[in-house]
């Protein structure tokens, strides 16, 4: 896990550069985009220290809950993938349902949108958009307090339930 640190910073020091010098350019020539560096390494870096440990101990919690190691992979797979995926069905078949009758509105989309872990990634691209229903601010830091909370969530649980998981005597 610690090895992977050197490659996702390698990453996000070059997105931030290339966003940094793609200004001028026709891709990001919109009078809202407003690049900041400060706030692309922020999101970079909480993305990082949150979520990776947090789908480690989410993993582990579901390995000790499978009574075989291909359940566990399945599982712990499983819910990464749903955990990703699952929000924007929602988003998208709550759009279709009620977009014709309600018009389109950011405030109902952006909360079923932060549902995913992957919504940050849009969140920080984008950082300097007004499509999010001008909180955007708070919309990221209610999601990095959310999954620094099941991180916290997913660890207790591993550590607390561990010796029984296991099958290990709770001898005092």
């Amino acid at each position: 896990m610690a090895a992977l640190l050197v490659s996702f910073f390698t990453l996000f020091a070059f997105d931030a550069w290339w966003q940094s010098q793609s200004i001028g350019l026709l891709f990001y020539n919109d009078r809202s985009y407003r690049f900041s560096l400060p706030f692309c390494l922020f999101c970079s870096a909480m993305s990082v220290g949150i979520y990776r440990p947090m789908v480690a101990w989410m993993s582990l919690w579901i390995g000790l809950k499978a009574r075989t190691q291909a359940r566990a992979n399945i599982g712990a797979l499983g819910a990464i993938v749903g955990w990703r995926v699952l929000p924007y069905l929602f988003w998208v078949t709550s759009l279709a349902i009620l977009s014709p009758s309600c018009g389109r509105s950011e405030s109902r989309e952006l909360p079923s949108m932060l549902l995913s872990p992957a919504s940050i990634i849009v969140l920080n691209e984008f950082n300097g958009r007004s499509d999010f229903g001008g909180f955007k601010s708070a919309a990221i830091i209610g999601n990095f307090l959310c999954y620094g909370i099941a991180l916290f969530i997913f660890r207790s649980q591993c550590l607390n339930q561990a010796g029984r998981l296991l099958g290990r005597s709770e001898g005092h």
